[in-house]
């Protein structure tokens, strides 16, 4: 569904003076800056509107010609983590928070969702009897299957493109290592192999490569290795640690945190094979990095002089703004599958909820999806 707001715009002029000929004049641009104050004009159609610019002069007494603004309404699915039968377990709801369901119910304590590619499936942590394993689920709620079983903490999963595989890390062999594994259990496959920590896995939107990062080198860093264990390459340099990598959604670049100094985590860009990295934060506090849908973007938590805030950064270096928050987000940024809203868990005090913005700062709206008196975050927002 798309909202779209008519913004009339009239301008009378009351009287002309020390005027000379008789031709046209150009009207003041309008201040759109109210437009959130004209609730009452908003209209819900399916209908594109397209925005019919005048092509005559204005004269004295016009009206200006109507502003059309489309707005999409939130869609699609979330899933997230919540706490409000006692357990954290995975559910799924609709982007406008409605059909909230339980899909995990394994009286466990359940983290970290990440959605198939296809939509159908929901990969997850879950810790039994302090034994962390992954799962599957599926999101119709007719099933969970146990991916890995080991005595061994398995973490941090990440799907192939095709949804055949997984990778995943693992300290069963005594260390942090990273594996792979079929969705259906089969084919485990260890993929690094080294005396430090490799760990944060993901997988490379062409499926061919694995970004991670390890200290193997000494400071932490962000590696890649093509899935079957070949050409492992060094993507940042430097004596400063870096972690979190993630792909941009053509696989062109990735984004991660350079960490300048204890709790000051940078979001930087690198371009693999170019060494080219840029960032956009300088000397500051930040969450983990989330790629808009077009890899325009990017969008994370900062925190400034009034606290923590959703900023997001335009890849093109024309520069970034801040998404209106009337609480504190605690949890990272997820992007709606079209690009105009982003959802975070915030602080409303008494517990933590889920909330989706508007990107459009012109337009800034935040809708509350959750409104139990529990636990509600990890979101992850479903594109497909």
């Amino acid at each position: 569904m798309k909202k779209v707001v008519f913004l009339g715009v009239f301008i009378v002029l009351l009287s002309l003076t020390a005027c000379s000929g008789t031709g046209g004049f150009s009207l003041p641009t309008p201040d759109l800056g109210g437009a959130a104050g004209v609730a009452d004009d908003v209209q819900d159609t399916e209908q594109d509107v397209p925005v019919q610019p005048d092509s005559q002069p204005q004269q004295a007494g016009d009206a200006a010609p109507n502003l059309v603004i489309e707005l999409t309404e939130p869609d699609g699915l979330i899933a997230f983590v919540s706490d409000r039968d006692g357990e954290s377990s995975i559910y799924i709801m609709s982007a406008d928070g409605s059909e909230q369901v339980l899909v995990t119910d394994i009286l466990a304590e359940d983290h970290f969702p990440q959605w198939s590619p296809d939509g159908s499936q929901v990969a997850f942590v879950s810790t039994i009897n302090d034994n962390t394993d992954i799962y599957i689920a599926n999101t119709n709620g007719t099933g969970i299957f146990r991916l890995t079983q080991h005595v061994a903490k398995d973490d941090a999963p990440s799907w192939s493109p095709d949804g055949k595989r997984i990778v995943f890390e693992s300290y069963r062999d005594g260390n942090l290592e990273i594996y792979l594994i079929n969705t259906d259990g089969t084919n485990l496959v260890q993929l690094t192999n080294h005396q430090n920590a490799d760990t944060s896995p993901v997988w490379s939107p062409d499926g061919t490569r694995i970004a991670f990062v390890s200290g193997r080198d000494g400071n932490s860093a962000i590696y890649m290795i093509n899935i079957d264990g070949g050409n492992l390459t060094r993507l940042t340099n430097g004596q400063v640690a870096f972690s979190d990598p993630a792909w941009s959604p053509d696989g062109s670049m990735l984004a991660f945190r350079k960490w300048e100094s204890a709790g000051l985590g940078d979001i930087c860009v690198i371009t693999p094979g170019l060494n080219e990295t840029k960032c956009f934060t300088q000397y500051q506090e930040t969450g983990i990095p989330a790629w808009s849908p077009d890899g325009a973007k990017l969008a994370y938590r900062v925190k400034g002089q009034q606290g923590w805030m959703i900023e997001v950064a335009n890849i093109d270096d024309s520069g970034t703004y801040q998404l209106v928050a009337q609480a504190s987000p605690k949890g990272d940024p997820t992007w709606s599958p079209d690009g105009n809203w982003i959802g975070y868990q915030a602080d409303l005090g008494q517990n933590m909820e889920i909330i989706i913005a508007r990107t459009n700062p012109t337009y800034p709206e935040e809708i509350q999806l959750t409104t139990t008196s529990s636990y509600d975050g990890e979101l992850h927002w479903l594109w497909r």
